[in-house]
This record gives C-alpha cells, structure tokens and sequence, in this order.
C-alpha cells in the first residue's frame, strides 16, 4: 500500500496535467511517470523527460532536482490515486467490458447511445490495461465528476490482470462478450484464459448485472445460480436473440427477438455478425440500466473504425480494412459476411495472428480452414508463423515484401473483386493495404 499523505500530494500535483509514461512525448507542463517495463526502464529517463520540459518527474530513483517526486513503486501509486478518485466519485453506472473480441466496438457504441441521455465518461483508445485505466481516471478527474455513467474496457494480456481492474472500477455492470483465442499463448491453457475473463464477474454483488454471450455453454453454466441478475444475448441462447441480418444498398437490416418479441434494427454500413453481436450487448445493457426502448438509441450507431472489418470500395474493388487485430473468432465472422457481401472473385491477403505461442501451428491452420472459401489466398509472411498455412492450403503467393504483394493483387483483381485484409495488429498489414489502395488510385 502507498502512503495515503503521498497519494493525496500526488493527487494534488497531477491536478490538470497530462502524464506520460513515454519520456519521448514529453511536452512542456507535461508530468513523467517512470515506470520499468519488459525492455525499458522509465527510471533511466528522467533527465531526457526534464530537459524536454516536464512539469514533474514520477520515479523510484533519488534525484536532487526538485522536479523529481520519489516514490516506491510508481505503478501502485498510480493505481491507488486512480482508486480514491473513483471510490469519491458519485456515478450511477459503472460499466466494466471485457472479451477476446469486441470490447472498443462494445464500448464506443454504448458510449454513443448513452451520450443521448446524460454525460459519459470512456477510457480512451486502449487504455484498458493496469496503466491505461488509472491514467485515464487521473487525466479525466473534472469529466468523471460531471458524468451519470462511466464505461471501462478491461483487457487480459496475462493472468490476473482482470481482477486487478475490477478491484479498481468496481462495475455493477460487467460485460463478457466472448471468450475466444486472442492472447492465448500468454496462457497455459484454454480453460487458464476462460477463467481469466470470467473475472470480470468476480465482485458483482446482489443488484449488480452480468451481460454476457449466452451461445457460450460455459459461461452460461457458471452463471447459473450468480446471485446477481443475469442477461445473455446469443443465436441460440438469450433474452435477446439475433434471428438474422442482410445487407441492402450499403446497410444491414438486422432482425431481433428480444423475450419473444420482434426488433428490427436499420443499421448504417455494413456489419459483421460480431459486430451485431457487440450491438446487442450494448442494447441489454441500456435495458438493464432501465432506458426505455434501447433499439431508439442504437439505431444511430456508427461503426467507429475503419480498420475492424470496415468496407471501401475503390475504382470498382471492394476492399476491407480488418487489419487492426486478428483471431480465428473475428475471421469466421468475417468471412461468414463476405459470403453475403459478394459473389464474385474473393482474395484474402493473410498475416499472422499473434500471441498464439505453443498454439501457434494449431490456430494457423484453423485460419487456413476458414480461408478455403476465398478463390485465391496471398500470405505476408513479414511474420514467419504465417506459412503454417501453406501446410494445410496452397497460397497463390507468399512475401514480405509490401510492393511484390500489391504488384501481385494489381494482376489479379478485376472490377467485382473483394479483398480482404486480415492479420494482427504487430503484423502491420496496413501498410499493404495503403500501399494497394494507392496503387489503384494511381492506375484509375
């Protein structure tokens, strides 16, 4: 535990101020946190973090400059000012979302239909970790106070890190949208990564919500006698169902059955079944809040990326931009809806799905399993794990070289052609994709 008098001079200091825990982002005013990490010591920055004009240095090392603040561990005094702001903080709901798919979609679209009724806090981008969070409590202190609602996104990078956040945040709303294969190799096992996000239940009390996938047997099975009230939304199991969805004039009707009763939701843009799926989270989440008729605030909702299964076409080639993350959940709902999308020629261009470690050969060839419905696969093996494809399909080209693969896909697409982009985000397939969608501009 850190000193209480420390966290409340801490506290104090931060008040208005922007803090990084990368010395190289400094600006003027700016306070540095120095934390260590996997491969780096914030501690061995602090003299590059002053000259570049920070405000304040946070360390564990003794300095004699008096911009220096000394501490014992600058990790736990984050997590533990960022715990007394909330626990003095009066907000009717807090949301906590995890998943292995899902959680930003989840969040941003309840972020968008709950603005309609009343102020909301959201972490930022992915501050969603140990760090993230509490930074994002201690930046956002006057919009916290201000907000009815705050929605938290929790991820799962390693065992444990679930239980720590829901210690902080402490939600009376926790969302389970899934339970896949991203970030298995950082476990010993699938059942080790199951337990991991079923956590996020771990503190709910009597009159506290569980919103959770109800087609995952396991996680239904465990919730079965929770004492607090339970939701599911699924295709097959749920107070809230999805019936089916097409794709008219560039949007997605999508059919619900929600206790019985029909919903019908026009939905701007193209939509997978996963991203349907985080909708209908949001949609029993604004229920169990008591917000009357939550398609009415949903039926606005716009995807909020352009690089999770977001469609463009480009001089006659439909093009999808899925290069932020790759699972073998998010590829089978992804290709599930190319299916619908188009009928003519169809090319993946494939990298890695990272963090897979002993279960890296197993994964890569269940993503080759799914890719046997594309006429032609193209693999970017900047990544090497990717070519455990081709011991299950054969690619029509294989490179890591980003101008070989778009001369390679200039020759092959036609007018009608889909290409889908698909790898994890370390693979930065975006570059291809960029590069292509030049290409295509420059030839017309």
């Amino acid at each position: 535990m850190i000193d209480e008098r420390i966290i409340v001079e801490f506290l104090k200091l931060t008040e208005g101020k922007k803090l990084k825990i990368d010395s190289r982002k400094i600006k003027p005013g700016d306070i540095f946190i120095a934390l260590k990490g996997k491969h780096f010591d914030g501690n061995d920055f602090v003299k590059d973090a002053l000259e570049q004009g920070a405000f304040l240095a946070i360390t564990t090392k003794r300095f004699s400059d008096k911009r220096v603040f000394t501490v014992t561990d600058s990790c736990k005094l984050l997590y533990e000012s960022a715990k007394r702001i909330l626990n003095n903080m009066a907000i009717d709901f807090r949301i906590g979302i995890t998943g292995s798919n899902g959680k930003s979609t989840t969040k941003e679209l309840l972020y968008q239909a709950l603005l309609k009724n009343a102020p909301v806090f959201k972490t930022p981008g992915n501050y969603n970790t140990e760090i993230g969070i509490p930074l994002a409590i201690l930046e956002n202190r006057e919009a916290l106070v201000s907000s009815k609602y705050a929605i938290f996104e929790f991820a799962a990078d390693q065992r444990g890190d679930i239980k720590k956040l829901v210690e902080l945040v402490r939600p009376n709303i926790s969302i389970l949208t899934n339970v896949g294969s991203a970030h298995l190799g950082n476990y010993k096992s699938h059942q080790e990564l199951f337990e991991e996000k079923f956590s996020i239940f771990s503190k709910l009390k009597t009159d506290d919500i569980a919103v959770a996938n109800g087609d995952d047997r396991r996680i239904v099975e465990r919730l079965e006698k929770a004492p607090f009230q339970t939701l599911f939304f699924g295709e097959k199991n749920g107070e809230l169902l999805l019936e089916g969805y097409r794709y008219i004039t560039g949007n997605t009707m999508v059919v619900l059955n929600f206790n019985g009763e029909k919903r019908l939701l026009r939905l701007k843009g193209i939509w997978n079944k996963g991203q349907v799926m985080n909708l209908m989270a949001a949609y029993l989440t604004l229920f169990a809040m008591e917000i009357e008729l939550p398609e009415l605030f949903l039926l606005d909702s716009i995807l909020p990326f352009d690089n999770r299964f977001k469609v463009h076409d480009f001089a006659g080639i439909r093009v999808i931009n899925d290069c932020y993350n790759s699972s073998i959940e998010s590829v089978m709902v992804a290709v599930e809806a190319i299916a619908k999308l188009s009928k003519g020629k169809r090319i993946a261009v494939i990298g890695s799905i990272l963090e897979q470690g002993a279960f890296s050969k197993e994964t890569h060839h269940k993503l080759a399993e799914l890719l046997k419905d594309f006429d032609e696969v193209i693999l970017y093996n900047v990544d090497p794990q990717v070519e455990y494809i081709a011991e299950v399909i054969d690619p029509a080209f294989i490179a890591d070289s980003i101008e070989a693969i778009v001369e390679q896909l200039i020759k092959r697409v036609k007018k009608g052609t889909l290409v889908y982009f698909k790898a994890s985000r370390g693979v930065r397939l975006e570059r291809v994709l960029n590069a292509f969608k030049e290409k295509l501009a420059k030839n017309g």
